[in-house]
């Protein structure tokens, strides 16, 4: 890996159908909030990205600080990328449909996903899979 940038997190997490849901409106939805730990050894902008098959799902804009940080990712899917997932499952015979949840948010469905960190020319990656529910 690239010693300028590192990032590491949870590598497996178990889907959920209740992932945005509330129980009442007013409630807090319940989300799959994962802790991803960054170090950066330059402070700058920097581009987190979500991706499954080479096709990006999410992306973010971070302003990171030199050192280590930590950024909250609730595995969700950029409403203008749905419909790539939606085409992925189906191309995997994935059965289901990527929904919008009480949050009006959309999450990602099982399978594996690429969490890839860029600053500059550097980069970091790590996976992270969502195992399809018992």
């Amino acid at each position: 890996g690239d010693a300028m940038l590192t990032i590491t997190g949870p590598s497996e997490v178990r889907y959920s159908k209740r992932w945005g849901s509330k129980r009442r409106p007013y409630d807090e939805a319940y989300v799959p909030k994962q802790t991803l730990q960054i170090f950066a050894a330059k402070a700058g902008t920097s581009t987190l990205t979500v991706s499954r098959d080479g096709k990006k799902l999410y992306e973010q804009k971070l302003e990171l600080p030199a050192g280590l940080s930590v950024v909250d990712y609730d595995l969700v899917v950029n409403n203008n990328s749905v419909k790539q997932l939606q085409r992925l499952m189906a191309k995997q015979g994935e059965k289901g449909e990527v929904k919008k949840a009480d949050d009006d948010r959309y999450y990602l469905t099982a399978g594996e996903y690429t969490v890839t960190l860029s600053q500059l020319s550097h980069t970091a990656s790590h996976t992270i899979t969502i195992k399809a529910p018992r």
